[in-house]
């Protein structure tokens, strides 16, 4: 009995640690892109990265979540990577999605892919 007790916890152990790598994997992987541009418009937000723009669709945007005190807003998109943008201006970047997407699905609907910390 002593080897099956034995053998069922290294088995525990073994799945704990794969869930843990699992879930570390798919935790988003952030790409530092360094000091950016960020346009604010009435349907997206425009990113000015390596003398590029970039637009952020609104409408693409799945979940959004701030930490004001940290200048931390991050989003989340249909299909695409996440975004991180960090800095005191986030906050203010974070209204505007939040008053541009609120007017175009109600607030409700807003509600539900806020989060705040």
């Amino acid at each position: 009995m002593g080897w099956v007790a034995l053998a069922a916890a290294a088995n525990s152990i073994a799945s704990r640690r794969a869930r843990a790598s699992a879930h570390q994997i798919a935790a988003p992987q952030w790409r530092p892109l360094g000091v950016v541009a960020v346009l604010a418009t009435n349907r997206r937000l425009l990113v000015l990265h390596e003398g590029a723009w970039w637009s952020v669709w609104y409408s693409a945007i799945t979940w959004v979540a701030l930490d004001a005190e940290a200048g931390r807003l991050d989003l989340r998109f249909e299909a695409d990577p996440p975004y991180l943008l960090v800095g005191e201006w986030a906050p203010y970047v974070a209204v505007v999605i939040v008053a541009v997407l609120s007017e175009a699905h109600g607030v409700e609907a807003v509600a539900d892919l806020l989060r705040v910390a």
